[in-house]
């Protein structure tokens, strides 16, 4: 995009003398051709200097047409060039092999000093953003510090449509790594952003480990003597066959329970704990998963554990409980409800 910013093309200036021209090509074509047959000159000597003739009386018929190079470049500063950087934590990611995260890597990139930075905005007008949860407009990219919840791609791309509409667009190039949190619909194309987009990924990461919180499901009844039920699921990469262990811990930081159970890196795995809060109410409760004590170093520690909260109804609850078919006392019950 960046080496040749204009377009190149070919135009005949007297296209009107196509057909006298290719006509006086083929009679002055036939006539070379027909002199030399006659001649007794060497083949070689005819062979050579007939194609000279005719290369000569294919130009002659070229130049009837007036053969014109035409160059067209964009004006500058016409054309509208969105950099949108992905801010979210998963950018934040530094395999062992590698001397900086991918969000540092990002950052020398998009540096306003960059010699690209510098030569596409001789070309465009260059228009910094950011998203996490929202698209951010930026003044610079120097106030980035890769620490978003969340990673809206695919709505920040709609809302930078929406917003220039109306103008020029060239092209969007987006940095990010990828994992976006708002899976588009099914419905919406990419080309119905109405320009092209230009991804820079970072370059393939060597294999790292990582154990990570994927979910967290919570089923509660409103019975105070039914245990709650709180299922985890989570995915162990590169710790295979090695004891994984969850824990279970209230807001006081004590232990509720505990589990161990080896790991696969071929699918996500579940645990489940089944205990009674032990208070009525709101309440919160810390889930953590660690390689029970492995060597095994992770890319991250930032997706190994989460706080739940929990809404324990207070009770307990009087409840009129009916059996059988309605008898005698059927007209008491029905007068009081419409009361």
């Amino acid at each position: 995009m960046l080496n040749d910013l204009a377009w190149t093309e070919v135009i005949w200036g007297a296209p009107q003398w196509i057909w006298p021209a290719l006509a006086i090509g083929v009679v002055l074509a036939i006539l070379v051709l027909g002199s030399y047959l006659t001649s007794s000159a060497s083949t070689v000597i005819r062979s050579v200097c007939g194609m000279l003739k005719l290369t000569a009386v294919a130009l002659l018929a070229v130049c009837l047409l007036q053969p014109m190079h035409r160059r067209t470049r964009p004006r500058p500063q016409a054309n509208l060039l969105p950099i949108v950087v992905d801010n979210s934590e998963s950018m934040r990611i530094k395999p062992d092999s590698q001397s900086q995260s991918r969000h540092q890597r990002v950052m020398s990139l998009v540096d306003a000093d960059a010699t690209w930075r510098t030569r596409v905005a001789q070309y465009f007008d260059v228009r910094p953003y950011a998203f996490d949860s929202r698209l951010q407009n930026l003044d610079d990219f120097s106030g980035l510090q890769g620490d978003g919840q969340m990673s809206s791609m695919a709505e920040s791309l709609q809302a930078i449509a929406q917003r220039f509409s109306d103008r020029p667009v060239a092209g969007l190039v987006l940095f990010s790594d990828g994992n976006l949190t708002d899976a588009p619909d099914q419905d919406f194309q990419w080309k119905s952003l109405g320009f092209p987009v230009y991804p820079v990924v970072p370059a393939r990461d060597p294999d790292f480990n990582d154990l990570r919180i994927a979910d967290i499901n919570v089923r509660q009844t409103d019975f105070e003597s039914a245990p709650t039920t709180l299922t985890v699921s989570y995915s162990a990469i590169g710790f295979d066959d090695q004891p994984i262990v969850v824990r279970l811990r209230d807001q006081s930081g004590s232990l509720v329970q505990e589990q161990t159970q080896s790991s696969s890196n071929e699918e996500r795995q579940q645990v489940s704990f089944r205990f009674r809060p032990a208070e009525s109410g709101v309440s919160f409760y810390h889930v953590s998963i660690d390689a029970n004590g492995a060597s095994t170093s992770e890319a991250t520690s930032a997706n190994n554990q989460r706080v739940v909260a929990l809404d324990r109804a207070s009770g307990p609850y009087r409840i009129l409980y009916i059996a059988g078919r309605p008898n005698w006392e059927f007209k008491f019950l029905r007068r009081a409800l419409q009361e």
